[in-house]
């Protein structure tokens, strides 16, 4: 699941031998990223066969499931297929995130199974309270207290470290195309949310009937109040009812092309085997 596609990792479609800048990945990435996908929806489909299962777990699948249909079955360009392809690793990420939680370590943090005895190979977090580090403890998670210099009144500091500068040891410069910022704030629940809407943004065009609004056309745009609603069929005063309008064409005019291109001054080519344009009698209603 975890590889970084590079530009030959594209495959565009061909038509007439000419690339049309649209493509797909390579049919065995797409199979080993379906081998993954599967064996993760085996134990989720396992897990919701038990009483009050959580809900996250069945819409999570879910939506792996089709990002990743979409990534083997529609033609994109190179920019979209690699973002998909970050859509279906960091979905996959976050379902199997959640279900080590609830099979692994939430059984150690409620007490179910005894404290974990190694520490986990995950990410640590910082925490504020204190029955919050408890639990992760008990599961093995790392973490980091985060408390204020006041509270240190009493306690025996065993040593002092030096912070770590971000700087020296993270990327923090800017991409030399900077990408679109989605999200200020901080690093929690909202940060998810918003990275997870973001991803719904893939593929989404503009309403061709939306008279140039970018959200489209709701539903209830289209019902109208009463003041602006004319008169239905059935009450309407057919006294004044707009008449049928008739118009009659000259019958039977026939025109030779060398008139045409005398009249228009020889500006007009016209295409040697049009020799007559004939207007017959025609009617015309307008309603």
């Amino acid at each position: 699941m975890w590889w970084n596609p590079i530009r030959e990792d594209f495959e565009p479609m061909l038509r007439h031998g000419w690339d049309i800048g649209i493509g797909f990945l390579p049919y065995h990435e797409l199979q080993l990223m379906g081998q993954c996908f599967e064996r993760l929806n085996q134990r989720v489909e396992k897990y919701q066969t038990k009483i009050n299962p959580h809900p996250l777990t069945h819409s999570l699948s879910v939506n792996l499931h089709r990002t990743l249909s979409r990534l083997r079955a529609v033609a994109m360009t190179r920019k979209e297929v690699l973002f998909e392809c970050r859509q279906v690793q960091r979905q996959w990420m976050e379902l199997r995130a959640l279900m080590d939680y609830i099979e692994i370590y939430e059984p150690h943090m409620d007490g179910r199974i005894p404290p974990a005895k190694a520490t986990a190979s995950v990410i640590g977090c910082f925490v504020r309270e204190a029955h919050v580090a408890e639990r992760l403890f008990s599961a093995g998670i790392p973490y980091w207290l985060i408390r204020p210099v006041s509270s240190f009144s009493t306690e025996n500091i065993l040593t002092i470290t030096n912070v770590i500068q971000p700087k020296d040891v993270l990327e923090l410069d800017d991409y030399p195309v900077p990408f679109p910022r989605i999200y200020v704030g901080d690093s929690n629940y909202n940060r998810f949310c918003a990275i997870s809407k973001h991803g719904l943004k893939s593929l989404c065009y503009t309403d061709l009937f939306s008279d140039g609004n970018p959200k489209g056309i709701r539903p209830h745009e289209f019902v109208q109040s009463s003041s602006t609603v004319g008169p239905s069929r059935d009450h309407r005063n057919t006294s004044v009812r707009s008449q049928p309008c008739r118009l009659l064409f000259s019958a039977h005019c026939v025109v030779s092309s060398r008139q045409i291109l005398g009249a228009l001054g020889n500006q007009v080519n016209l295409h040697p085997a049009i020799s007559l344009i004939r207007l017959t009698a025609h009617t015309c209603r307008f309603r």
